[in-house]
């Protein structure tokens, strides 16, 4: 936007403004145009009109990658909340969280259900980008793109035309200069062949100078009418070119550059709006993320340690064992059963001990048997072995 004008303003051309009345006296602010400011940089404008076109495709794709990024994150928040912390852990079907003490548990619960509650405001929000931001701005880079392309298209066709009278122009004036440059040649040669008639000494010499002379002169004439028709040529192809260029920057090259700032202002527009509803998607989530921080708040503060310590008192006792004083009570081992037992266990051993010791007294007679024996046949012996003697 141009700073304000109180006197009459004028185009970069030199006409007259009519957007403001002349000698106007109210400061108002004049807004530039790209027909008025750049008929004269076409190119320029089609090349920052691609580089606006990719910013709308590359903040699509980055809107995009964070609605994907914020929808990955709730769905891992949703997941975790599905079941009681602690679940799949070793294969535990209850984990010891569905045991805690009653007001503790109900704190972990308020926990587990509001971060459920943070979850869903995240995939919210981010259907909002998906749908208000990403879809919108995406849209228009498909549709857009190309009508950009035509209206530079057409701009360029028309900026060729211009290059081709401005180029036309140049040959022309290169050839006008030639024509000049070989004119003044030939009537320096005519000159110079005249000269040599005025300095001819005798007929002969002047009649065969003068013949030069009408030569040159005729070559002089041919380069002045080579010269002329060169400069009548250029002169045309100057008014052509004027007069194209008048329509040019009044008709031809506004209407292709009008086509082009309708469009970046629409760009402006669709990435404006677009940030803005990416803010408001995300507006909404601090209040349900507060709303879900006092939940929280509100059940861990009920947490009471006295209840809770006496349910888990409680708990225990139930499962515990009496500690009162015990009685004797002799085993049937010590009845009498167990003295008749014990008894007949004693005779046995004794008959056993007795049968024992008659065969130790058995044992002992026959040794001496043998003995008695043995002394009887030693007399007999010794007169078997005198008489063999």
């Amino acid at each position: 936007t141009k700073p304000a004008t109180t006197t009459t303003p004028t185009c970069c051309r030199g006409r007259v403004c009519v957007r403001a009345p002349p000698d106007s006296t109210l400061t108002t602010p004049t807004m530039s145009t790209f027909g008025e400011e750049l008929c004269g940089a076409f190119p320029a404008v089609s090349r920052e009109m691609d580089r606006e076109m990719q910013v709308v495709k590359d903040l699509s794709t980055f809107f995009a990658a964070k609605v994907a990024a914020d929808k990955a994150h709730a769905a891992a928040l949703a997941k975790l909340c599905a079941a009681p912390p602690g679940a799949g852990f070793f294969s535990a079907k209850d984990p010891p969280i569905t045991k805690e003490l009653a007001t503790l548990k109900a704190a972990f619960d308020a926990v587990v259900e509001q971060t459920k509650a943070i979850a869903e405001a995240e995939a919210a929000a981010a259907e909002r980008q998906q749908a208000e931001v990403v879809k919108v701005l995406g849209e228009f880079a498909q549709k857009r793109d190309g009508e950009k392309r035509k209206h530079q298209a057409d701009g360029a066709k028309k900026q060729n035309e211009l290059n081709a009278v401005v180029a036309n122009v140049a040959k022309l004036a290169a050839a006008y200069e030639r024509a000049c440059k070989e004119a003044s040649v030939a009537r320096d040669a005519f000159h110079k062949a005249r000269d040599a008639v005025d300095a001819a000494s005798d007929d002969k010499t002047k009649k065969r100078a003068a013949g030069v002379a009408d030569k040159a002169e005729a070559k002089g004439k041919a380069a002045v009418k080579k010269a002329k028709a060169a400069e009548k040529a250029y002169q045309s192809a100057i008014e052509k070119h004027n007069d194209y260029v008048r329509e040019f920057q009044k008709t031809t090259m506004p209407k292709a550059l009008g086509n082009l700032q309708e469009l970046h202002a629409a760009r402006h527009a669709v990435v404006v709006d677009a940030c803005k509803a990416y803010a408001s998607a995300h507006a909404d989530v601090p209040a349900k993320l507060d709303a879900a921080c006092t939940a929280i708040t509100d059940a861990v503060d009920q947490a009471d340690a006295d209840a809770d310590r006496d349910e888990f008192i409680e708990r225990c006792k139930a499962e515990g064992k009496s500690l009162d004083a015990l009685d004797f009570e002799p085993n049937e081992f010590f009845g009498a059963a167990a003295k008749k037992a014990a008894k007949a266990d004693g005779d046995k051993k004794a008959a056993a001990k007795s049968k024992a010791a008659d065969q130790k007294d058995d044992k002992k007679a026959d040794a001496a048997a043998a003995a008695d024996k043995k002394q009887k046949s030693k007399p007999a012996a010794a007169a078997a072995a005198a008489a063999a003697a």
